[in-house]
């Protein structure tokens, strides 16, 4: 055994449910497609986290035979996970009516980070979110 330079990566993946809740206002600049804008808030409900590593360079390294390049860490929790994250939203619908009072949408937004997704001192960590959706609209008046 001699001690050699390798590069690896790690890979945080956030396993945890997360509650989504959004109010935004609607431009309709043509009849069936609309224009958004608003807040969302988004509420992690733990910090579970699967960790691993992987070699990247040289090709040929492995952290042993049996683990091969990538191998899973022990560690199942993040604590310097935000649960609650802040951001703006900005988006293009379209609707198509069904009956007068229930119509068919997809819509596609884009949502801005205001805070981070790790606590401050902790790092910069921001994700920003780009959602599709398919939908009902129900109108009640």
């Amino acid at each position: 055994g001699s001690l050699v330079p390798f590069q690896e990566e790690r890979i945080v993946t956030v396993n945890t449910p997360v509650l989504s809740l959004c109010f935004a206002a609607e431009y309709y600049p043509l009849r069936s497609m609309y224009i958004m804008g608003g807040a969302r808030g988004m509420l992690h409900a733990n910090n579970n986290i699967t960790l691993q590593r992987r070699i990247l360079q040289p090709e040929n390294y492995a952290y042993s035979p049996s683990l091969g390049r990538t191998k899973t860490e022990p560690t199942t929790e993040m604590s310097s996970l935000t649960t609650f994250r802040f951001g703006f939203v900005l988006g293009i619908g379209f609707t198509l009516p069904i009956t007068p009072r229930i119509s068919a949408n997809i819509e596609t937004n884009y949502t801005m980070p205001v805070n981070g997704m790790i606590s401050e001192g902790d790092g910069d960590w921001s994700v920003t979110h780009v959602c599709v959706q398919l939908g009902a609209r129900f109108r009640l008046k």
